[in-house]
């Protein structure tokens, strides 16, 4: 029986340059010769370019751009709907000055006018507040664009809104999309009485692993997971960049050490999907190193109890 090895595909990086001055309608061959030697200067970029990691690098670029152009024209609108609220009021206020320099007196419109608003505003109770809350936090602060992944949780709490994608943004509202595809609506003053966490502008992540290793297991069997662990980390230099060890404590009751395992992933925080799919492939290693050295731990299903001066379960 043959076995089918799958060979990555790749374009030749000439090519590719010349592809890519053509495209641009540039017709410099020395431009283009001083572009290929700055490349064949660079270690990261072979003779050859693997086509799937090109296309992902030019989507990815592509869906950045969309966003950003998407997160311009919604704050063009907000901006574009302030001045029209701006104009209006200016005019009201204009009007009102002239009906004072042409002698209208005061007793005719002022007190109508004021017991009017006054209704109006006792009507809309907190709208009015509310609505210049969130407008100032979406538009001043600006906690998020279009297309940013955050979190959402109560001020002091674990996030309950993971995964949130920044779908539309208005003056009053704000739309997610959850993890499942669906569309949430908020209030902008509510989300700013929250503790919003941006991914997008989030530093490198760091997950932290707890493992429990059997305090009965060797010294030198508990130093050569930890040897193995870093092993693993560097030879994924494509999802770890560094990994910290350190055991914390010792569980005498249960009978295990806890290992923490810190790692730093390379991807991006947003990039929820790879960094935990990188965490799983982690904890697959770690769980099959252990049984193949032979690093076990069970409880007992039943306590053991000692009757008649003999252990029984």
């Amino acid at each position: 029986m043959s076995t089918f090895t799958h060979t990555p595909s790749t374009l030749q990086r000439d090519k590719l340059l010349q592809w890519a001055f053509q495209l641009h309608g540039l017709q410099d061959l020395a431009a283009l010769s001083a572009a290929n030697e700055a490349a064949r200067s660079l270690p990261m970029l072979n003779e050859t370019i693997d086509v799937d990691n090109f296309v992902g690098v030019v989507e990815r670029c592509y869906k950045e751009q969309r966003l950003l152009t998407a997160s311009v024209e919604s704050f063009s609108r907000t901006h574009q709907l302030l001045r029209h609220m701006c104009i209006v009021l200016w005019a009201g206020c204009f009007f009102a000055f002239g009906f004072f320099a042409w002698g209208v007196e005061l007793a005719t419109w002022v007190i109508p006018s004021a017991s009017a608003l006054l209704s109006v505003v006792v009507f809309l109770g907190r709208v009015p507040s509310d609505f210049a809350a969130g407008a100032t936090y979406t538009l001043l602060v600006r906690p998020y664009d279009i297309g940013d992944r955050v979190t959402i949780s109560a001020s002091g709490t674990d996030p309950t809104m993971y995964s949130l994608v920044v779908k539309h943004i208005d003056l009053m509202r704000t739309h997610f999309i959850t993890s499942n595809g669906q569309t949430l609506v908020m209030q902008n003053h509510e989300v700013r009485s929250l503790s919003v966490v941006n991914l997008n502008r989030s530093g490198p992540t760091t997950l932290l692993v707890l493992l429990q290793v059997p305090s009965a297991t060797p010294s030198a069997k508990m130093t050569e997971l930890v040897d193995s662990i870093r092993t693993y980390v560097a030879e994924k230099d494509g999802e770890w960049s560094n990994v910290d060890l350190m055991f914390s404590r010792i569980d005498f009751k249960n009978g295990y050490v806890e290992l923490q395992v810190w790692a730093e992933s390379v991807f991006p925080a947003h990039e929820v999907v790879s960094i935990y799919s990188a965490r799983s492939r982690l904890l697959l290693f770690v769980h099959a190193y252990m049984q193949t050295a032979n690093i076990e731990y069970t409880m007992p299903v039943l306590p053991i109890r000692n009757t008649t001066g003999a252990l029984s379960l």
